[in-house]
Order: structure tokens, then sequence, then C-alpha cells
């Protein structure tokens, strides 16, 4: 995640989305994208920290469910059509179970290593 890509861009369409992520899925792990279930496309923020000042960035969100592996993956495509993050083998049990590596939020909760 990077500032480059904070809120207020004009985003890539629905089609353009699943366009970026199917070339993308299929570079990083061939047959993957013909695995998967599309949930839903739509813009998506997360909050980053920049030299200590929270920011939004904004992407088109393609989240997917792998019914074989009972796991979710997305990809997060930005306003250059550039991939802000990727993530699979995401597990739900009433929430998110899965470390949200990529995430400041998570870092914030204390979850810190010093």
């Amino acid at each position: 995640m990077d500032q480059r890509f904070e809120s207020g861009q004009e985003l890539p369409s629905e089609k353009q989305t699943e366009e970026i992520a199917k070339s993308f899925l299929n570079r990083i792990e061939p047959g993957l994208f013909d695995q998967l279930e599309n949930l839903w496309i739509r813009p998506h923020d997360e909050v980053i920290i920049v030299d200590g000042q929270q920011m939004n960035v904004t992407g088109m969100k393609y989240k997917c469910y792998v019914p074989d592996e009972d796991t979710y993956v997305w990809v997060i495509i930005g306003p250059d059509e550039k991939i802000i993050t990727f993530e699979q083998g995401i597990k739900w049990e009433r929430g998110r179970i899965t470390e949200k590596w990529l995430h400041d939020s998570w870092l914030d909760t204390g979850n810190t290593i010093n």
C-alpha cells in the first residue's frame, strides 16, 4: 500500500478491474483465476499511516471465493491500474481469522514486535 494511491483519483472500471486481476493472477499462479467465484467488484478504501499521519488509499477490489479451499482471494487495483495489494488463503469464521500482515490497522492494535 502506497500513498500514490490516495483517494480521490479515477479508478478503473469493473471490466478493466477484472481484466487486470485475471492477467495478474494468471502470471503469479496459473490456473488460479479459473478456480475463483467472483463475489463482487467495487471500490475499497484502506487507511495507511504515512509519516505519522493517516491517509486513505482507494482501489477497485476484485473479491473472490475459492470453493475447493474454503478461502478468499482478492486483488485491489489502483487508479493507475497497478496492483495495490493481493491476498489469498484468507479464512473467515464470523470475521477474518487470517493475520493482516499488509495492514497498518493490524499493526496499530499493539501487535508489533519491538
